[in-house]
């Protein structure tokens, strides 16, 4: 080989994205946590977005039930399972996170009903999400492209009938993660798969009680897993475990934890997480929202000073040039 062929070969090499590595740059911007609030005297919800750098609040939208606000990679739209409070019909809605464009992501009556957390392709044009028929039984989840209306059910390997009520994506894209309930098991099980439904795995960590991982959440590099496990008992203490990529070689963060832990995210640097959990020695149903380093260290509440539902939490950077609302947006007057 020449030393020009080496040089160019090597150039090539270079430019080469890495495959654990989130597939566009992140824009400058201010990191937010999104989640749901709910006043318990009207039962109004709201989603609303929080600074944990400054605890300032912002409420981007109102007059609805709302559960899993998912921010964008590209910190521009937000995802959600929203519920009209006339029809209490369930569907996934789409709007920008500055207020405009809310939408319907699935028109009409969808034959699988959406069920839970929805997830975000890297580049921000797909949609992924778990859903049910009338006998809540799917064989694969689903995604769709926004502008679509044609959601494309993903077969899974070596499962003929099963619904999941919750997803998650790898910040390449390459794979997925979603919980499989199973009439014949007791508890779900969280299956790690190649996104084309191909390669399902079951997540690995398990307790010696015979409970299952609740949830998993990736870290921004895709190197490790965050994850909790499904507690029978609502009030013994649920741990948080940090894993590889693949949920493996878990580990406790966090001594003691709080109970009822979920809801997790990953700031976007990756140094710190987010969930939601009681305040320590609490006995109210409502959550607050939890920061910590990365490995367990500094855990402390945002003390956020309204109800906050265990539905979901994103963290995201929002780029500068988004305006995010002034005033809440109503969620019954934008989508008459």
């Amino acid at each position: 080989m020449t030393k020009r062929s080496l040089t160019i070969l090597l150039a090539l090499v270079c430019l080469m994205p890495s495959p654990t590595q989130p597939i566009s740059a992140q824009a400058a911007g201010r990191a937010w946590i999104a989640f749901v609030t709910v006043d318990y005297s009207t039962r109004e919800a709201t989603i609303s977005l929080v600074d944990p750098a400054s605890g300032k609040i912002i409420t981007l939208l109102k007059d609805g039930f709302f559960y899993y606000p998912m921010l964008s990679p590209d910190g521009k739209k937000i995802a959600f399972l929203g519920e009209h409070p006339r029809s209490r019909i369930q569907n996934v809605y789409v709007m920008n996170t500055d207020g405009t464009n809310l939408r319907l992501l699935l028109t009409g009556r969808p034959r699988y009903k959406p069920l839970g957390q929805v997830a975000w392709s890297p580049d921000s044009s797909e949609v992924f999400y778990g859903g049910a028929d009338g006998n809540r039984r799917t064989a694969g989840f689903f995604r769709v492209k926004l502008g679509s209306d044609m959601p494309e059910q993903v077969p899974l390997e070596g499962f003929t009938s099963f619904y999941s009520t919750w997803i998650t994506a790898s910040p390449d894209g390459s794979r997925v993660a979603f919980n499989v309930n199973l009439e014949d098991r007791p508890y779900h099980q969280i299956i790690i798969a190649n996104a084309d439904g191909s390669n399902p795995q079951p997540v690995s960590a398990t307790m010696p009680n015979g409970q299952s991982i609740d949830e998993l959440a990736w870290s921004p590099d895709g190197q490790q897993t965050l994850l909790t496990v499904l507690m029978l008992n609502a009030i013994e203490p649920q741990p948080l475990l940090l894993g590889d990529a693949n949920g493996a070689n878990a580990r406790q963060l966090i001594f003691p934890p709080p109970n009822y832990i979920n809801s997790l995210s990953w700031s976007p640097d990756g140094k710190q997480i987010a969930f939601l959990a009681p305040d320590k020695g609490d006995a109210k149903p409502d959550g607050e929202v939890w920061i910590a380093n990365a490995d367990g260290s500094k855990a402390h509440t945002l003390n956020i000073p309204i109800n906050v539902q265990y539905v979901g939490t994103s963290w995201r950077v929002i780029p500068d040039d988004v305006s995010l609302p002034a005033e809440p947006i109503s969620f019954l007057d934008a989508i008459q």
